[in-house]
């Protein structure tokens, strides 16, 4: 409908702008699909070292979701003997333990793009968000300090 020569040209350009976000929203979502997906892969290939028929299964589904060069990428971390995603949890890589610039986080957060941490080349995917817990304490009792009085000069 967007090619449509009846409609005027504002609402023209308004379809466009709306089917432009539309694709957005697809690319958004397949994004954090495909790195949903490789988590979820590396889940099943560490966890054992024998996989049923229904694991082999679900992981072939799962990389198929992938596309090639990043699934080249995961392989070969993966080959090394490391862990091909990481989670990002509070700003700090699950791995390598190293703290992500500020503006490196936010664009994560927007996840329309791959990302990959800086210091151990991992993919990164936000951590789930944990509920904070509050912390019960009691009253708190102060001590009072108690020093000797100074003695006058008479």
């Amino acid at each position: 409908m967007p090619g449509d020569a009846r409609l005027s040209p504002p609402i023209r350009r308004s379809l466009d702008a709306g089917l432009l976000l539309h694709t957005e929203c697809v690319k958004v979502n397949s994004m954090k699909t495909i790195m949903e997906a490789l988590l979820a892969a590396q889940q099943i290939e560490l966890q054992s070292t024998k996989t049923t028929p229904a694991q082999q299964s679900e992981l072939a589904r799962l990389r198929g979701l992938v596309p090639a060069p990043i699934l080249g990428h995961y392989d070969r971390l993966i080959v090394r003997g490391k862990k091909g995603v990481a989670l990002l949890r509070n700003g700090v890589c699950c791995e390598c333990h190293m703290r992500l610039p500020i503006g490196e986080v936010a664009s994560l957060t927007i996840a329309n793009e791959v990302h990959l941490c800086s210091s151990c080349g991992r993919y990164l995917v936000l951590a789930p968000q944990e509920p904070a817990t509050p912390v019960e304490t009691g009253p708190v009792k102060r001590t009072r300090i108690v020093r000797p009085r100074k003695k006058s000069v008479a």
